[in-house]
C-alpha cells in the first residue's frame, strides 16, 4: 500500500519505519525549516516576551530558538499564559530532548496497549533501553544504594551506550547518543520537504493538498497517518473538515502536565563525575489521593546549561574571560575540599509532574491560527502547593529525599511539552475520525488523538500506542 505519514517527529520516523520494515511504500511529509548557524538575536522582544517565565535551561538555546521562530512564521499559533513548541526541523521536539522512557511507572499504561509480540520486538530493536544507574555499576561505582530509599527506581533512558563519549554533555548538546535526536534510518522511506496544506477525500481514497517549494499539488494515498503533534495535528485536522468554531465560544481540552520543581539533597545516592546529565533516579507517590511523578536530575548538569547558555549569550569579552577564570578556580578550589564535591554530587533537580487531570488549557483553531489559553484548576494552589507539598515534604523526609525549598516553583505551563488530547473528542478509540465513514483511512496517531496522558514522562507509552493503531491497517 501507498502510505503518506504527515509530520517526522519521532512518533512519525518510528511508525514510518515500522511500516517500511513491514513492505508498505512510505512517503513521509515534513517541512525542513533552514536557519543560520550564528547567535539568535536576542532583541526580538515578541520572541522572548514569556523569558521572566521558568522553563528549562534547555529552552533557551540558540538553534531551538531560532527554529522556534522559523517555525511559527509557517505555522501560526497564538497562546496566553502557555508555553507551546513546535518546531519544523528533523524530529521535531525530540530534537532537543533526552527521552526518559519511564519504564517501571509505565508498566501498567504499557500493558493495557496488549501489544503483540511483532509490536514488542520491533520496539525492543528500535529504542535503546539504558538503565542508569547499572551504568554506573558497570564502572566499579561503589556508592549504589538508590534502593535504600522506598520508591526510588533507576531512570531507564533512551540512549545507546555504544555512542556515549566521556564527559558528554547529555541532556544540553544535540547528541548522537540520545534516540530521537538524530533521524534513524534502519527502514528506508520516502521523505518529501514540504507543508501539508490541507486533507481532503476523494470518494474514500484520502488526498493530500501539498506545498513543496513554490509548488502546490495533490497527491492520492491509500492511507494517511497523521503524527504532527498535538499542536499541529489539530490544526490540520480543523482546517481540513469544517471542524473550526469560532473560538471565543468553543475550545477544545488541551492535557498537559502542571510541573514543579524544586531542589533536593539525597546524601545516599551521589552520581559519579561522569555521570548522565539527564533524569538519574524516578519515584511514584500517591498524595493526598494523586499520584505524582518525579525525574531526579543530577544538579551539576542543570548549572553547566546556564553556563553554556551565559556564555554563548556574553557578547563582552572580558566577561566571559573572567566567568571561565572564575569557574575554573571554583572547580580546583572544590578538589581540595571533600564537602562541596561530597554535597554538589549529591544535589538533584526534582521535576515533578502532576496527573494532567488539574489543568484547564484549552485549544481552538480559526483561520489556520490556533490559540492556546493555559490554566488550572480552581483548587490546585490549595490542594497542590499548599496541602499536597507540605505532605509530600514530610513523606520524603522520612524517606531520604530532602527537599531545600520551602516553596516549590510553578514551572510555566506547557513548559514540560508533554500535550495531549487536542483531538480526542473527534476520534474513535481507533484514533479515526468519529461519524465520518469516507475516513476511515486516516488515522491521527500521535498524542492529539488520545484524551489519556500518563503522569510519568509519556514518550515510551505514545510510541507504543502509535504502532498499536496501525494493527488493523
Amino acid at each position: 500500500m501507498k502510505i503518506a505519514v504527515i509530520g517526522e517527529g519521532i512518533i512519525g520516523n518510528f511508525v514510518s519505519q515500522y511500516l517500511s520494515k513491514k513492505g508498505h511504500k512510505v512517503e513521509c511529509i515534513s517541512p525542513e525549516i533552514k536557519v543560520s548557524k550564528k547567535d539568535h538575536n536576542r532583541d526580538n522582544e515578541k520572541f522572548f516576551a514569556d523569558s521572566n517565565k521558568l522553563k528549562s535551561p534547555k529552552l533557551n538555546k540558540n538553534e531551538l530558538l531560532q527554529y522556534k521562530s522559523e517555525t511559527e512564521k509557517i505555522f501560526l499559533k497564538e497562546s496566553s499564559e502557555f508555553y507551546s513548541l513546535e518546531l519544523g526541523c528533523e524530529m521535531g521536539l525530540s530534537r532537543y530532548w533526552g527521552a526518559n522512557l519511564a519504564y517501571e511507572a509505565l508498566k501498567d499504561d504499557l500493558k493495557n496497549l496488549k501489544l503483540n509480540d511483532e509490536e514488542i520486538s520491533f520496539i525492543d530493536e528500535m529504542i535503546p533501553f539504558l538503565n542508569v544507574q547499572s551504568y554506573y555499576k558497570k564502572f566499579n561505582y561503589k556508592n549504589y544504594n538508590y534502593k535504600d530509599i522506598r520508591n526510588l527506581k533507576s531512570s531507564v533512558v533512551a540512549i545507546y551506550e555504544n555512542k556515549l563519549k566521556k564527559n558528554s554533555f547529555l541532556g544540553f548538546d544535540n547528541s548522537e547518543a540520545i534516540f530521537g535526536n538524530r533521524k534513524i534510518n534502519k527502514y528506508k522511506y520516502s521523505k518529501i520537504d514540504g507543508i501539508v496544506l490541507k486533507i481532503e477525500f476523494e470518494n474514500s481514497n484520502p488526498r493530500l493538498l501539498i506545498k513543496e517549494s513554490n509548488l502546490i499539488y495533490k497527491k492520492n494515498y491509500d492511507f494517511v497517518l497523521l503524527s504532527s503533534g498535538a499542536l499541529g495535528s489539530y490544526r490540520l485536522v480543523m482546517n481540513s473538515f469544517n471542524l473550526n468554531k469560532n473560538i471565543f465560544n468553543y475550545m477544545d481540552k488541551l492535557n498537559h502536565h502542571p510541573l514543579l520543581t524544586s531542589i533536593c539533597f539525597l546524601p545516599k545516592v551521589p552520581y559519579p563525575e561522569n555521570y548522565i546529565g539527564i533524569s538519574n533516579m524516578d519515584a511514584k507517590f500517591k498524595i493526598e489521593n494523586i499520584n505524582i511523578f518525579i525525574n531526579f536530575i543530577p544538579l551539576e548538569s542543570a548549572l553547566r546549561i546556564f553556563k553554556a547558555n551565559f556564555l554563548k549569550n556574553v557578547k563582552i569579552n572580558f566577561l566571559k574571560i573572567w566567568f571561565k577564570k572564575i569557574s575554573n578556580f571554583l572547580k580546583l578550589f572544590s578538589e581540595f575540599l571533600i564537602i562541596p564535591i561530597w554535597i554538589l554530587r549529591r544535589l538533584y533537580v526534582a521535576n515533578i509532574y502532576l496527573p494532567s487531570e488539574l489543568s484547564a488549557s484549552f485549544i481552538g483553531c480559526k483561520d489556520n491560527k490556533i490559540s492556546i489559553i493555559g490554566g488550572l484548576r480552581s483548587d490546585f494552589k490549595k490542594l497542590i502547593l499548599i496541602k499536597l507539598w507540605n505532605n509530600l515534604l514530610k513523606v520524603s523526609f522520612f524517606k531520604g529525599i530532602y527537599f531545600l525549598f520551602v516553596k516549590p516553583l510553578k514551572v510555566s505551563l506547557g513548559a514540560d511539552l508533554h500535550y495531549a488530547s487536542s483531538l480526542s473528542q473527534y476520534t474513535n478509540p481507533q484514533a479515526k475520525l468519529k461519524d465520518h465513514k469516507n475516513k476511515s483511512k486516516l488515522i491521527i496517531v500521535d498524542s492529539s488523538s488520545s484524551s489519556y496522558l500518563p503522569t510519568a514522562n509519556p514518550t515510551l507509552y505514545f510510541l507504543a500506542r502509535s504502532i498499536r493503531l496501525l494493527r488493523d491497517l
